[in-house]
Order: C-alpha cells, then structure tokens, then sequence
C-alpha cells in the first residue's frame, strides 16, 4: 500500500515551524497529531496547516476529514481544560457535523471508585461560577 498519510510541514525563513499528520483511506482521512513551535507567533500556523491539508485531501477526492474528540462544556464525567477547549473550538470552526460517542465506565474496586468519582465532583464543582 502507498499513499496512505500525508505530512504538513509549515516553514518560515528556512526553519520548521509547524506540523500536521494526517492518514487517509478510501475517502476517509484521520487527523494523527500536530506540533508547532511555540516561540513562532507571527500567525495561527495549525489553521494554515489544516487548511492547506484539507485543500489536498479534496484534490486527491477525499470526502471527511476526521479531526477527532469534541469537547464541550464541563460535566460530571469530563472537565476539559481550557486548552482543550480551545482546541474543540479550532476543531468546530471548520464546519462539518458532530457524531456523539457513547462511553461507559466499570469500577472494579469500590474504594478506588470512591477517589475517583469525589475527584471529579470536586473538579466539576470548582468550575460552576
């Protein structure tokens, strides 16, 4: 198998400031991972990146472009950081359509289920203003 991924490479004046890592299938491609450096503040480099990519993965007939987990608002069960946050906007701002994920979660220790459970409470109660 051959072109199956495709990396984004972002340059300013000769250096490496950015990166993008995408796979792809059929029509589906998968967002991997993204790195830039945090000393280049000239532009957002990630938005340019994922666009550029996104107007090769539409020449070359790909349908979806899969950038992965939404967060939204805090509840009992996730308390996204602000950064996490701030990625799930990024990650809305190109349109598209949300699919829900349904999760479930076992405890097999009662004790362990008891930390866990009360640290997020803790976490959730601490961000309601």
């Amino acid at each position: 198998m051959k072109n199956m991924a495709v990396l984004g490479v972002a340059k300013y004046k000769d250096k490496e400031v950015g990166y993008v890592l995408v796979i792809y299938y059929k029509n589906f491609a998968y967002f991997l991972n993204s790195a830039k450096d945090d000393n280049f503040d000239i532009c957002p480099i990630s938005h340019i990146l994922h666009y550029n990519i996104i107007l090769y993965l539409k020449k070359i007939k790909i349908d979806f472009y899969e950038l992965g987990l939404i967060q939204f608002k805090d509840n009992f069960m996730e308390n996204p950081s602000t950064k996490q946050l701030n990625i799930s906007k990024f990650k809305k701002s190109f349109g598209g359509f949300t699919i829900s994920k349904f999760i479930s979660e076992k405890f097999y220790d009662k004790n362990f289920a008891s930390k866990i459970l009360n640290q997020r409470l803790l976490n959730f109660l601490s961000k309601i203003h």
